[in-house]
C-alpha cells in the first residue's frame, strides 16, 4: 500500500480529504472562467479551434495495422516508469498506455488540448485550472476514470515518484482536489511558472483501484493496468517489451488522437551498445533507427538491401530544436572554479579539423544551449535583452556586452599551434605554468589533470582528437569509457572532472531549467544539474524565464540566460547535426508534415505500416 506521509501539505493530504468524501464548492475564480477545449501557457491564440479534426502534422487517414519493432539501449528491471527507484523502461513514456487530462500540440510553442478532460476552466494566470473529465473515459478493465484517480496519481508521484518531480513541479502546487466524481481542480502558488499545472495535467493517470495495496517503489514485473491506446502485452525483463493496440480504446476517435496509434503492435528490444543496434537494423531485426551523423555514415554502407531500396535512408533538415553536445565541467571541483581554466579548455577543441575529416564537412558548432531555436543568443545583446542583462552588468564579464560569443577556430588542417598558444595565455593568467612540457600550478607544482567520462564508443570520434590536443598542450588528460550503469552512478555522485553528454534542449524554456541550473539543486541527486551550476544571476534569469507569459519577453530572457551560460564557460561545446537521419525498412510510412516545436518519439505519433513491398517484410529480409 502507498504509505502517504502524515502532515504532507499537498497531494497526500488531498487524498485523505477525498477518501473522507470531501467535495469542495468554493471555486469562484475557476468557475468564473469560461470553459475551453484547450489553452496556451503564453499569451497567444491557439492554432486549433474547438471544432478541429486533427493535428496538422498527422495524417487522419493513416491505415491501422501491421507491427513494428524498434531497438533501444540499456535495460530495465521495472514496468513502473514513474517509480523513484529501479531501472525504468523509459519507452513507456513514448508508448501511450495511460491517458492524461491534456496533451500538447507539437506545432505550437506550448499549447494543450483536452484528452481525458472534455473541457477546462483556466484562470488568467494559470495558477488554477479546473478539469471536467469525460464520463466515457475508461481504464482497460472497463472501470471509469474519475477525479479520485487523478488525485491518487499525483499524491503517489509527489511522495514516491522520481525526485525531479518535486523540484520541478510539486513544490509549487498547493492543491489537487476532487470537486466531484468527474471534476478536479489544480491550484498553484501565486506567481508560479504558468507551465507547471499544464505539464502536470499531461501526466498519465494511474488507476487507484489497481495500485492500492502495492508498494509503488518495489520492482514491478506485472503489466500495470492502463487506459491508453496501447497495453503491455508481454515483457521479458531487461530484454524486450511488446505493446498491443487496444481495439476498443475509448478515445480512439477524439481529434487529439486522430492519425496516431496506427500499429497493431509495437515491440522494443534492448541492446548493449550502438554497434549492436546498427547490426540489428542491418539484419532486419528492427524496423527503424534514428541515427546520429557518425552512425549514419556507416549504418547501411555496403548492404545489398539498401542498394535495392529495401532499407531506406532519409535525411531531412531539422525543423525542431537541435541538441546540445559537449563536455560539462564539474564546477564543484576547486580547479574548475576559475573561469579562465574553463575558457582555455573550451578553446582547445578543434571543431574545424573534425568537421573536415570525420564529419564529412557536415554539422555545426555548438554556440548556444538552445541551438536551432528562436531563443538562441546571437550577435551582441540589443533591445530588451540588453535591458535585462544591464541589470546584472557588474556581475558579468564586460566582453559579453561588447562582442558576440565565439570560440577559437582553425583552418581545419590539423594545425593546433594557435589554439594551444591561446590556451596557454589564459592558463598562465590562472596560475598554471609549463614545466618540462607539463602544466602545473605555480607555487605548488600540482599537475593539471583531467578525466573525461563518456558512455559510448561513438563519442570517441570527437573525444580522441580533443584528448590528443589536451596532451599536446601539456595537460594530463584521460578519457574513461563507462557502461550505462557506471556512467549513471558516477554522474549522480558527481564523480567526474568532465562529462561527455548530448541531450535535447529545453524548449520552450520551462520548469526543466530549474532542475538543470538552479543553485538549490546543484548537489541534489536525481536532477539534471550535472555540472553543479550555482550562480545567482542564472538563478534569477531561470525564474524570470519560467514565470513569463508574454512570448517576446520569454525570448529576450532566454537569450539573456543563454548568453550568460555561454560566457560562464560551463562546458566545452562540440557540434550538433542540423539534419535528422532516419533508416527504415520499406514497410513504414510517415506524414509529409513534421512537428516544428518538438518531434515526439517514433513511431507512435503518425507513422504507419505499408505492406506493398513484400521484399522488405521481416520474413524476406536477408534473402
Amino acid at each position: 500500500m502507498i504509505p502517504f506521509k502524515k502532515g504532507a501539505a499537498t497531494a497526500s493530504a488531498l487524498a485523505l480529504a477525498l477518501l473522507l468524501g470531501a467535495c469542495r464548492a468554493d471555486a469562484p475564480q475557476a468557475r468564473q472562467a469560461p470553459r475551453v477545449h484547450g489553452f496556451s501557457t503564453y499569451t497567444m491564440p491557439l492554432k486549433y479551434g474547438p471544432d478541429f479534426r486533427h493535428f496538422a502534422y498527422l495524417n487522419p487517414d493513416a491505415p491501422k495495422g501491421g507491427e513494428v519493432t524498434l531497438g533501444v539501449l540499456g535495460g530495465f528491471d521495472t514496468l513502473n516508469h514513474n517509480a523513484g527507484r529501479g531501472a525504468i523502461a523509459a519507452v513507456m513514456y513514448a508508448v501511450e498506455t495511460l491517458d492524461a487530462l491534456v496533451v500538447p500540440a507539437y506545432d505550437e510553442k506550448r499549447s494543450f488540448y483536452g484528452l481525458l478532460a472534455g473541457g477546462m476552466e483556466v484562470s488568467p494566470d494559470l495558477t488554477s485550472i479546473t478539469f471536467h473529465l469525460r464520463p466515457e473515459a475508461r481504464f482497460h478493465d472497463g472501470r471509469p476514470i474519475t477525479a479520485e484517480d487523478v488525485v491518487f496519481t499525483h499524491a503517489a508521484l509527489r511522495d514516491h515518484g522520481l525526485p525531479i518531480y518535486k523540484v520541478r513541479f510539486y513544490d509549487f502546487v498547493t492543491a489537487i482536489e476532487a470537486l466531484d466524481r468527474h471534476t478536479v481542480r489544480f491550484t498553484a502558488k501565486p506567481g508560479t511558472d504558468p507551465s507547471i499545472l499544464p505539464i502536470l495535467a499531461s501526466f498519465g493517470i494511474m488507476p487507484k483501484h489497481w495500485w492500492e495495496g502495492r508498494d509503488f517503489n518495489a520492482p514491478l514485473t506485472e503489466a500495470p493496468l492502463g487506459s491508453g491506446p496501447y497495453r503491455v502485452a508481454k515483457a521479458e525483463m531487461g530484454r524486450s517489451l511488446r505493446f498491443e493496440r487496444v481495439p476498443d480504446y475509448w478515445g480512439r476517435d477524439l481529434p487529439v488522437n486522430r492519425g496516431q496509434h496506427n500499429f497493431d503492435a509495437v515491440t522494443y528490444r534492448w541492446y548493449g551498445g550502438t554497434d549492436a543496434l546498427v547490426a540489428a537494423l542491418r539484419a532486419g531485426e528492427i524496423d527503424h533507427l534514428g541515427a546520429s551523423l557518425a552512425i549514419a555514415q556507416t549504418a547501411a554502407a555496403g548492404l545489398p538491401a539498401a542498394e535495392r531500396g529495401l532499407l531506406k535512408r532519409e535525411d531531412s533538415r531539422l525543423q525542431t530544436p537541435g541538441t546540445f553536445s559537449g563536455y560539462l565541467f564539474n564546477l564543484r571541483r576547486p580547479k574548475f572554479q576559475d573561469e579562465r581554466l574553463r575558457q582555455a579548455l573550451a578553446g582547445l577543441f578543434d571543431f574545424e579539423t573534425l568537421r573536415a575529416t570525420a564529419l564529412a564537412g557536415k554539422t555545426r558548432r555548438v554556440l548556444s544551449y538552445f541551438p536551432n531555436t528562436d531563443v538562441a543568443a546571437e550577435g551582441v545583446p540589443t533591445g530588451r535583452e540588453l535591458e535585462i542583462l544591464s541589470a546584472y552588468r557588474d556581475r558579468l564579464p564586460p566582453a559579453l556586452f561588447e562582442r558576440p560569443f565565439t570560440l577559437p577556430s582553425t583552418r581545419g588542417d590539423g594545425d593546433r599551434k594557435d589554439l594551444i598558444a591561446g590556451a596557454h595565455r589564459l592558463l598562465a593568467e590562472a596560475g598554471w605554468e609549463l614545466r618540462d612540457g607539463r602544466l602545473a600550478r605555480r607555487g605548488t607544482g600540482e599537475p593539471l589533470t583531467l578525466e573525461i567520462l563518456y558512455s559510448s564508443p561513438r563519442q570517441e570520434l570527437a573525444l580522441k582528437p580533443y584528448v590528443e590536443t589536451l596532451k599536446a598542450a601539456g595537460i594530463a588528460a584521460t578519457a574513461t569509457l563507462a557502461d550505462g550503469a557506471t556512467f549513471g552512478a558516477r554522474r549522480a555522485a558527481a564523480d567526474f572532472d568532465m562529462l561527455a553528454l548530448t541531450y535535447g534542449v529545453f524548449y520552450p524554456p520551462a520548469p526543466n531549467l530549474r532542475g538543470a541550473l538552479k543553485s538549490e539543486v546543484a548537489n541534489l541527486p536525481g536532477t539534471e544539474n550535472w555540472a553543479g551550476v550555482a550562480d545567482p544571476v542564472i538563478d534569477e534569469l531561470v525564474e524570470r524565464v519560467a514565470t513569463a507569459r508574454d512570448w517576446n519577453e520569454v525570448v529576450a530572457l532566454a537569450r539573456a540566460l543563454d548568453r550568460v551560460r555561454l560566457w560562464r564557460h560551463h562546458a566545452v561545446p562540440t557540434f550538433w547535426d542540423d539534419e535528422r537521419h532516419d533508416f527504415y525498412w520499406d514497410v513504414l510510412r510517415h506524414p509529409r508534415a513534421r512537428p516544428t516545436s518538438f518531434d515526439p518519439a517514433f513511431p507512435l505519433h503518425g507513422w504507419w505500416y505499408d505492406a506493398s513491398n513484400p521484399a522488405a517484410s521481416r520474413e524476406s529480409r536477408g534473402r
